[in-house]
């Protein structure tokens, strides 16, 4: 299914379990067990499709309710201010290379990290 349906249909279903749910609440609470019995019941009634759904939300790793995650921005404003800083003090232009050099490296290092083992057991031979 795609999404548009699910973000249709998921409203729908949680206003259906609701009013479903208000009804029993009405028969359970009318009916004459002991309080204990009725009290059971009604969290039976009301905490099984939330305990559902939380199951549901775990087992297929839905992950809605997470952050989105803070994308670091390529870098060019904080560039921009080393440069003018290389401009106004030109003795602090091997600092800004060597920062430089080292996002570099990190780049590098997290691009190969991200391959898989198979591709570099590959290509190292073995």
């Amino acid at each position: 299914m795609s999404n548009s349906i699910l973000v249709l249909l998921l409203p729908l279903a949680l206003i259906l379990l609701f009013i479903f749910n208000l009804i029993f609440t009405k028969v359970i609470l009318n009916w004459e067990p002991k309080a204990s019995k009725q009290g059971g019941l009604l969290l039976i009634l009301w905490l099984l499709p939330l305990l559902g759904m939380i199951y549901v939300y775990r087992k297929f790793d839905l992950r809605w309710f997470k952050g989105k995650s803070k994308s670091k921005g390529n870098g060019t404003v904080g560039m921009g201010f080393m440069e003018m800083d290389a401009i106004f003090n030109p003795s602090a232009r091997h600092q800004i290379e060597a920062r430089q050099e080292e996002k570099i490296e990190h780049r590098q290092d997290v691009k190969k990290s991200d391959k898989p083992k198979s591709e570099s057991n590959e290509h190292a031979g073995i």
